[in-house]
């Protein structure tokens, strides 16, 4: 055979071999096990536009938002921006005030917010870094911070939840295990909190503890996306990834919807009955819950990318976003579980969408730019 030693070309064959049951085997393992439709049927978002149904109440008080929540009892909000600065309403979102500033270490970058009944917690990344820092307000209205190389942390749930959930770099989960604290309508409040900008968080453990998890090898990069609808948790980040555990995060099926999809995914809500997630590229999808079916929702323009999404247990569905320089702000809405969607005229003056949450007193949008909008037709 033109020389070529026998035992040479068997190595080879092996290697091929070998090459050839590595790739099917990760292509196996990225599709996952849970059954989804192979052709996943589409949602077009209607060409009307509903206007007059989102007024300003709160405008220019920050200089830009990052994310905004409120607590369990819906009474409560804080919008956070990336430098620190807090808003804070104890109207439910009608009335918003200045609360005081969070200084935070060197590089910390803020990404997510949470409001418990623990109190309220604040989770940050650093660029090029495992570092990642939780900021908690205890109860003496003081901050303090608890740090180290376990990754950033990039998102927790949009939704009124009283679970301490946060995920990030790396296939990282964080959940809460002190049982301990008080309601959240007796949480600290930003307002009364001592941290000015020329003091900063304790960087010491509070009475609160953490368990820190870490996805499969297959989920092990950077996670974006989390919600949690009782024993149901969606995960989602990088590369179009969607994780799935209906065990308290015991097991994690990889139930992504387009397994050719590039764009990361910003944002998951889910009720009973469905999921809905949205990132980059105009990447919108919703989740049969009940089928493990998907169907993508198309309409928008490939340069948009969806930054919030919100679901309740009455079908309402919301998503919102804008372009990747902050501009464009686009709100769309469904009635009905995601059956049908429109689009909502938000003036083009704002920025993009960044967080979207609901009160007591209605649903709730906030912009890259510091205005906090609430939905007129939902409102009390």
């Amino acid at each position: 055979m033109l020389g070529v030693n026998k035992n040479i070309l068997l190595k080879v064959i092996a290697i091929i071999c070998i090459v050839i049951w590595l790739s099917y085997s990760i292509h196996s393992l990225w599709k996952g096990n849970t059954k989804t439709n192979d052709t996943p049927t589409e949602i077009t978002i209607s060409q009307q536009i509903n206007t007059d149904n989102w007024e300003v109440v709160s405008g220019g008080l920050l200089p830009d938002i990052r994310t905004m929540a409120f607590d369990t009892s819906g009474k409560r909000g804080v919008a956070i921006s990336l430098d620190g600065n807090l808003i804070s309403s104890e109207t439910g979102g009608l009335t918003w005030d200045l609360a005081g500033k969070l200084t935070l270490e060197d590089g910390d970058i803020i990404n997510c917010l949470t409001i418990n009944d623990k109190g309220l917690f604040v989770g940050t990344a650093m660029d090029e870094s495992m570092h990642g820092a939780i900021y908690h307000l205890d109860s003496s209205g003081k901050w303090q911070v608890q740090g180290g190389q376990y990754g950033g942390l990039f998102a927790s749930p949009s939704s009124n939840n009283s679970s301490f959930l946060m995920v990030g770099s790396n296939g990282l989960m964080i959940t809460q295990t002190n049982s301990s604290g008080s309601n959240s309508s007796n949480a600290p409040s930003p307002t009364n909190s001592s941290n000015s900008s020329k003091e900063k968080a304790e960087n010491k453990q509070s009475n609160q503890a953490f368990e820190f998890h870490q996805l499969p090898l297959w989920a092990q990069i950077n996670l974006y996306a989390v919600d949690k609808n009782n024993e149901r948790t969606i995960i989602a980040g990088d590369y179009g990834l969607v994780c799935n555990s209906s065990n308290e995060g015991i097991i994690w099926k990889n139930i992504s919807p387009d397994s050719s999809n590039k764009f990361p995914f910003y944002a998951v809500s889910l009720n009973n009955e469905i999921a809905l997630l949205g990132g980059g590229g105009a990447s919108f999808w919703k989740l049969n819950q009940k089928t493990n079916t998907w169907q993508k929702i198309t309409g928008l323009k490939k340069n948009l990318t969806v930054f919030a999404t919100y679901t309740d247990k009455e079908g309402n569905c919301l998503a919102g976003g804008g372009n990747d320089i902050g501009d464009s702000p686009f709100i769309l809405y469904s009635p009905n579980n995601g059956d049908s969607w429109q689009q909502e005229l938000i003036p083009e003056k704002y920025g993009r969408i960044v967080s979207i949450a609901k009160s007591v007193n209605g649903i709730f949008a906030a912009t890259i730019d510091g205005h906090i909008l609430i939905r007129k037709s939902s409102s009390k």
